[in-house]
Formats: structure tokens, C-alpha cells, sequence
């Protein structure tokens, strides 16, 4: 795993409450994941650039700043799960956000079993039509997993 360069966090956060996320999303989120989270919630980097194809197949980038666990008066994570938005995909759990408001996420729809799911990004503002009629919001695939995506970021250079 890439060395990741800290800018800061909110300390430490009860494991309990990530085992309760789990239970709530009939989930299991990748061992990487909650080792980085349980030791540096919500936590920003200075390496927290990362790269993807957008819709019109070029290689685009942005940011990650990640979500917290428990109590914050901003970015928590439960405040980004799907809610029955019409927009949104079901499986899809968001573990960070950008400037913009995306969603980088956990994909679990092809297998919520999973204990290492890709990582995909949710544009907000795109949408497409899906199989059922349906407006949805465009999903970009990251990485094949939460360790992948880890190797992906990079610092910005000024």
C-alpha cells in the first residue's frame, strides 16, 4: 500500500461504530478500509488526487476527502447513503466525497457479499436513462478495489 500523507483528521473512531454500519448496509466493508478509518476518521490527505475515465472517455481526475463515523456537524457518512432517491443506485455506499459534491464509493452491486468491492465514482450532476426508464446518476469505475484505489492518489503538484 502506497504511503499516504496525512494532512489531518478526527482521531480515532470506535470500531463498534463502523460493525454497526456494516450491520445497517447488510454489508461488509474492506479489512484496508476499516484498519485506515478505525486510526484516522475522516480523514484528509495531501496525496488525495486520483484519476478516471469520464463520460466522454478521457482521463480526467479529482479528490477525495473522506467521510466520518459518529458525531461531526459535516460529512458523515451516514448522511450520503442511499435514500430511496430515485437518481441514485442501491449497493452503491459512499465513503467520500469531492469539491463537487461526487460520491466515491463502494460498489456493491455485483456482489453485496463482498468483503473488497470496486471503487467507483458517483457524478452528481450527469445522468443517464436506464434499462427500466429510469434517470440515474452516471457511475465511473475507480479501481478494482479499496487497495487499488490507495496505490491511485497522488499529491497535486502546484
Amino acid at each position: 500500500m502506497k504511503q499516504l500523507k496525512i494532512l489531518d483528521d478526527n482521531g480515532q473512531t470506535d470500531i463498534q461504530l463502523i460493525r454497526d454500519f456494516e450491520e445497517e448496509y447488510n454489508i461488509t466493508l474492506p479489512t484496508p478500509y476499516v484498519e485506515l478509518i478505525s486510526r484516522h476518521n475522516g480523514l484528509r490527505l495531501y496525496n488525495n488526487r486520483f484519476e478516471f475515465v469520464d463520460i466522454e472517455g478521457t482521463i480526467d481526475s479529482t479528490e477525495i476527502y473522506f467521510l466520518i463515523f459518529g458525531d461531526a456537524w459535516y460529512d458523515k457518512i451516514v448522511d450520503y447513503q442511499w435514500s430511496g432517491d430515485p437518481y441514485e443506485h442501491e449497493n452503491i455506499i459512499p465513503f467520500g466525497i469531492n469539491a463537487l459534491g461526487d460520491r466515491i464509493c463502494f460498489d456493491y452491486r455485483q456482489d453485496l457479499s463482498s468483503n473488497n468491492p470496486p471503487v467507483c465514482l458517483v457524478d452528481c450532476e450527469d445522468t443517464f436513462t436506464d434499462e427500466h426508464g429510469q434517470e440515474k446518476m452516471v457511475i465511473f469505475p475507480v479501481a478494482n478495489s479499496f487497495d487499488e484505489f490507495l496505490d491511485m492518489l497522488y499529491e497535486e503538484s502546484e
